[in-house]
């Protein structure tokens, strides 16, 4: 900050600032983000036009401008940002904000769900005056799937029954009508879900769904490998048992120990003691389906090296299962 700019803030009411108006977005405004697969360019298509007056301080200062979006009742704790250096002006593409919201693992937006949030402009022209804010104008906004495809399925068997934003997934790695993945069911009643609003259940025959079909039915409690056909209305599920075993379990190479879900975590685990040597993974206490790591990285390979423990001590034991692409593991030493 130069000497006259310096002069200029002793100089300054901060009693007769006024705030920057903001336009662009009005009070209980609906927005939809959509990620249209058949065209790229649908990405880069415009969502919000923001505008808003300069702010106020009684003479011409340089000021830095800033967009904030957070959940309402937040407080802008943890706000997505956008900086526009000194222009009254932005232009935020669909991607761009859907992208932001994806990202923010600390103030996570559950894709497909409708959030309430609110948005201001944030006004600074010096770290020794407090930043001067616009008026908060509230709207919703629903952020589109950034990643893989998903069926999201819900019901039952989950601590908030019919929850879409906590529900478990199947991805479709090849974004087409085939779903894949390992999903946690109690003895319920289960859905599968595109959006909050479109979901297959069972269909006419054993082994196939419908489009507003009845709730399919499971009766024993597991770890479920899913496939799912969208196209032939298809569905095949598997009982999967995992347990950890080896030389360095209490059983050894000859008998599992047997893993848990944990719902909040959404991963299965397991506390024991183990000894320095070595440990894998496998289904239904048989080695058609078992899972090592060849790289020692934390991720696993089907049939991959045997894992090392690195001391002896009581551990818990973490498997991951929740995406088809990359199951990983960890060992917490308690």
């Amino acid at each position: 900050m130069s000497c006259e700019e310096d002069k200029d803030l002793t100089k300054i009411n901060e009693n007769d600032f006024v705030a920057p108006v903001l336009s662009g977005i009005v009070v209980d405004q609906e927005f939809v983000l959509v990620k249209d697969t058949t065209s790229v360019d649908s990405l880069k298509e415009i969502w919000a036009v923001l505008t808003w007056t300069k702010a106020d301080y009684g003479k011409p200062l340089a000021t830095t401008y800033t967009v904030q979006i957070d959940k309402v009742g937040s407080d802008f704790a943890n706000p997505i940002e956008f900086n526009n250096a000194s222009e009254n002006e932005i232009s935020i593409l669909v991607e761009t904000i859907n992208t932001k919201m994806f990202n923010m693992e600390d103030n996570y937006y559950p894709p497909l769900v409708e959030a309430n949030v609110e948005i201001r402009i944030k006004a600074i022209v010096s770290e020794y005056i407090d930043p001067v804010y616009s008026a908060v104008t509230q709207f919703y906004l629903t952020p589109y799937d950034a990643g893989k495809p998903k069926l999201y399925v819900t019901g039952t068997h989950q601590p908030i029954p019919w929850d879409f934003a906590s529900a478990q997934t199947l991805y479709s790695l090849n974004e087409d009508k085939n779903y894949e993945g390992y999903i946690y069911l109690t003895d319920c009643e289960y859905k599968l879900n595109k959006t909050p609003d479109i979901a297959w259940g069972a269909g006419a025959t054993a082994g196939t769904i419908a489009i507003d079909g009845p709730n399919f039915s499971n009766a024993t409690e597991g770890m479920y490998w899913i496939t799912v056909d969208t196209l032939d209305a298809t569905i095949n599920t598997a009982l999967h048992n995992w347990g950890v075993i080896g030389s360095a379990t209490p059983g050894g190479w000859d008998t599992d120990t047997n893993m848990e879900f944990d719902f909040d975590l959404k991963k299965l685990k397991v506390t024991l003691n183990l000894t320095a040597d070595f440990i894998k993974f496998r289904v239904n206490d048989a080695w058609t389906i078992n899972l090592g790591d060849n790289d020692a990285d934390g991720t696993m390979e089907q049939g991959g090296s045997d894992i090392a423990v690195p001391s002896a001590g009581n551990y818990t034991v973490y498997l991951d299962l929740s995406n088809p692409e990359r199951f990983s593991y960890e060992l917490v030493k308690n």
